[in-house]
């Protein structure tokens, strides 16, 4: 070979290794042009070899930038084709997915291998998928795209059949809704009061919880006094409110109030001192005595008793049994006098029709509940005033504002009495503690509390007394919360005092809406104002309703806890909204309304109307592929396993047939034969002979 041709030849070598080298290794060296020229003997040309450098591609063929629609809407993941391709040729893939609606990473740096199926999460995704040679750079490529899913129905947890609650108590019924599409859940009771609903909290992202709750019952939600109980079917419900195709649950409850039996009240005893001669020589006391089912001392149901702690045989006088009268005369020749220490006790009747359950639910059964009340009574022909001892602390003592002050007396009687203290703050009563030879009371003024207050504590057998008062002198001590609400009054024996604040939050309990009402009408008969009418108007002409449909609609809301601030804690609902006019609402006029005292849950049913259809109602509606399943249920169908046609049956007991047909042919066929061989084998024989 001759030396030009070596020279060509080697260089055709060396650049086919270099792009060789290149293709492999994916080094991103750019090659530079080459031209060499040959001459020689024989061999005239010029060779041009060119290496460019090609950029690379990587395309997401799926998903694109597009909406994807899904039919159903039961997972937290939805199957979508990743498909790619490449201008090249890599062995390394991973893809990374995020959920934007949720801020979340649902997949980090996956590796996968082409082309496969990804799981994106509702609503938006963005994929970002990169691609390389081992080694070498990875090339990436993004896209956004949306799934979308059908609107399905929240779905309530477990509800008990039957909620027990006793009277005199607060309901707090928990319960929670699933709705897998996150949207915001409406819950609702109905009928509404005694009995409301709220949500109180989430769990997740489709978890919402919610409480049925009341005020304080009354004898009257139980019933009545002697009716046990009070039971009243109740519908719970959830919606999702969400545009067109809302959707709901719902859930029939029975809320019975146990109907209790209250303690009789007794007051109106205490010391007592009479004389043997003169004024005040008669004894006569009656006490007040109040009962929720039996009333008080004048209807004459309850039943009263006496007893003397000087012996169970001793009895100086008599109680009226009906109406709790005593009426004694002392003898002033007689032993009456001395010291004499009674109890009286009242006795109500109990319920007359207490309910089974109640001893289970409201610790109680129903019977008979007694209060009873000790006082001293002296009869002496010269009483003399009970003493004070000892008090504490000093008459004048300084007192910070937040600190707490126990007064303390020991009291003495020298006619034996024992006598009651009787506590006031700055000229109120607050406090009695009958027949106690000690006692004490606890005085707290409170933050923003300032200036001179006074305590003031009597002792008293009945007849005469002492007196001792405490003056006060009470730092301010800044508060240090909202000091905004009602300030409470003192308390004793342990209470907080004068200027101590308490805070009670609201909890709001409203009315169904009632019916709708024509915004124009209303304000033409001014029974609405003009500034509501205008607010009223301006919604509407956002809404696209002219004023023929214009209207609006009230509530009444209360607070359960009645805290009575001055200035609320919990905002109170809104008492007036907008709605869509009608003039005669009813539950066929295709309208969401109010209407016979109670609201629609959906358009034309729920709450006066007939019960709309849900996902737990036993019933093929509202589009469900089967029954509760499918469609708008977020429960998929049971996927059902081939049954056996009648055809089929049929088919095979004819094959069993036939085959018992045949056989029983083939044993005829045989004994026939058989029977022909031994006749045959019979003519033989005679033959021969």
């Amino acid at each position: 070979m001759k030396k030009k041709e070596v020279i060509v030849w080697g260089l055709l070598v060396f650049f086919a290794v270099f792009v060789l080298a290149e293709v492999i290794f994916y080094t991103d060296i750019e090659l530079p042009t080459f031209r060499p020229t040959i001459t020689g003997r024989g061999l005239t040309g010029t060779l041009a070899l060119i290496v460019e450098d090609v950029t690379k591609v990587l395309t997401i063929l799926s998903p694109t930038n597009t909406t994807y629609d899904i039919a159903y809407n039961t997972t937290d993941f939805y199957p979508i084709d990743l498909n790619v391709s490449v201008n090249f040729a890599p062995d390394e893939w991973k893809y990374h997915l995020y959920d934007l609606s949720h801020d979340e990473t649902i997949n980090d740096s996956v590796t996968f291998t082409p082309n496969t199926t990804i799981f994106a999460r509702k609503w938006s995704n963005n994929l970002t998928v990169s691609a390389r040679r081992t080694g070498g750079e990875w090339f990436n490529s993004s896209v956004i795209f949306y799934v979308s899913v059908n609107n399905t129905s929240p779905v309530l947890g477990t509800i008990e059949d039957e909620i027990y609650v006793c009277e005199g108590a607060q309901l707090g019924y928990n319960y929670n809704a699933t709705d897998v599409d996150e949207d915001a859940l409406a819950f609702s009771i109905s009928p509404k009061n005694p009995f409301y609903t709220v949500q109180t909290g989430t769990v997740g992202r489709t978890i919402k919880l919610a409480r049925i709750y009341s005020g304080s019952l009354s004898k009257a939600s139980a019933g009545g006094i002697d009716a046990g109980s009070n039971s009243g079917l109740y519908t719970v419900s959830v919606g999702d409110n969400y545009n067109s195709t809302s959707y709901v649950d719902t859930k029939v409850v029975n809320i019975t109030v146990l109907e209790i039996n209250n303690n009789p009240v007794l007051e109106n005893t205490g010391a007592q001192t009479v004389y043997l001669i003169g004024e005040d020589s008669t004894f006569s006391l009656q006490p007040v005595t109040t009962d929720t089912e039996d009333g008080g001392n004048s209807d004459e149901k309850l039943n009263f008793n006496l007893t003397y702690s000087n012996g169970t045989e001793f009895t100086l006088f008599e109680i009226n049994s009906s109406n709790g009268t005593m009426h004694h005369v002392p003898d002033a020749g007689s032993a009456d006098n001395g010291i004499y220490n009674l109890k009286i006790c009242v006795n109500d009747t109990g319920i007359a029709n207490p309910h089974i359950g109640l001893s289970t639910n409201c610790s109680e059964d129903g019977t008979s509940d007694v209060s009873c009340d000790t006082f001293s009574l002296t009869i002496t022909n010269a009483n003399r005033a009970p003493t004070i001892t000892t008090y504490s602390p000093s008459l004048t003592p300084n007192v910070l504002g937040t600190s707490t002050q126990i007064f303390s007396v020991t009291t003495n009687d020298a006619d034996g009495t024992i006598p009651d203290v009787k506590w006031s703050l700055d000229g109120v009563l607050k406090r009695i503690d009958e027949g106690s030879s000690t006692a004490s009371y606890s005085y707290t003024p409170g933050c923003g509390v300032s200036g001179v207050h006074n305590i003031l504590v009597n002792v008293t057998d009945g007849a005469a007394s002492v007196t001792l008062q405490w003056n006060i002198s009470v730092a301010n001590v800044a508060c240090s919360v909202d000091v905004s609400g009602d300030v409470g009054g003192g308390g004793g024996g342990g209470g907080g005092g004068l200027g101590k604040r308490i805070f009670c939050k609201e909890e709001w309990g409203c009315d169904n809406w009632r019916v709708c009402q024509n915004a124009k009408r209303s304000l033409d008969l001014r029974s609405l104002s003009p500034e509501d009418y205008f607010y009223i108007k301006e919604i509407c002409t956002q809404n696209r309703q002219d004023e023929r449909f214009c209207g609006f609609q009230t509530t009444s809301c209360f607070d359960l806890n009645a805290c009575n601030n001055t200035r609320y804690r919990v905002e109170k609902p809104n008492e007036l909204q907008v709605c869509y006019f009608t003039e005669n609402p009813n539950c066929n006029d295709g309208i969401t309304n109010c209407h016979g005292g109670m609201c629609e849950l959906l358009v034309d049913c729920g709450g006066p109307c007939d019960p709309c259809s849900t996902c737990s109602d036993g019933i093929q509606n509202q589009g469900e592929e089967d029954i509760d399943c499918g469609g708008p249920c977020p429960f998929p169908c049971e996927v059902e396993k081939p049954r056996i046609s009648s055809t089929i049956w049929i088919i095979a007991l004819l094959v069993i047939l036939l085959i018992v047909v045949i056989i029983i042919i083939y044993k005829l066929i045989k004994i026939i034969i058989h029977r022909k061989d031994r006749h045959k084998r019979s003519s033989v024989n005679v033959s021969k002979i």
